[in-house]
């Protein structure tokens, strides 16, 4: 997923335990990514759900308008 030499960052570390570290980190990230991408995806699904009720009160309005220029 992410290539980090943990080694680097923290020379104190030991190969068994820069690996662990890694393998940890990778995990966290991927849950992060996976929360990000829900609330991504429901921000765009709260954009469509405001969107399709703008439309529907639009022709609900225009449907209405009809009704009373059919009745003059």
């Amino acid at each position: 997923m992410i290539n980090l030499n943990i080694q680097n960052l923290f020379p104190e570390l030991n190969d068994k335990t820069a690996k662990k570290a890694k393998s940890n980190l990778n995990e966290y990230l991927a849950v992060v990514l996976d929360i990000f991408e829900q609330s991504q995806s429901k921000e765009t699904n709260k954009i469509k759900e405001n969107r399709a009720t703008k439309l529907r009160k639009e022709l609900q309005n225009s449907n209405r308008a009809i009704l009373i220029k059919k009745d003059e």
